[in-house]
């Protein structure tokens, strides 16, 4: 058809076809000019997620998850703070005992060499 453009070089009276890629093939389902409220769209035939035509998406975001309680936070950083002194407690203990072996050892050896 005929091109024509404007003084600032933009094309005139532009008329746009909106496709959509659907089984393989892709198939018109409207058009858009340049100006305001010249879209025509069939909405039954648009194909946003494979087998999902005329079903358009929500534009609105899912509420994120509630926020947990301050005080779980504070419950789950005691339980962290004892757990890393019972382990500390434990190889301490552990240590200890195995100075306490080896000086038994050595004190068997001297008690023997008597």
């Amino acid at each position: 058809g005929p091109v024509s453009f404007t003084a600032e070089g933009d094309r005139k009276d532009a008329v746009y076809s909106i496709f959509n890629f659907y089984e393989d093939d892709w198939q018109n389902v409207g058009t858009v000019a340049d100006e305001v409220g010249s879209a025509v769209i069939d909405l039954d035939a648009v194909c946003f997620i494979g087998m999902a035509c005329g079903i358009v998406p929500s534009d609105m975001y899912p509420i994120p998850p509630a926020r947990l309680p301050r005080w779980v936070a504070v419950v789950i950083s005691i339980i962290a703070v004892v757990l890393v002194a019972v382990l500390l407690h434990y190889f301490c203990l552990a240590n200890e005992k195995k100075k306490l072996k080896s000086q038994m050892t050595e004190i068997e050896k001297k008690v023997a060499e008597i």
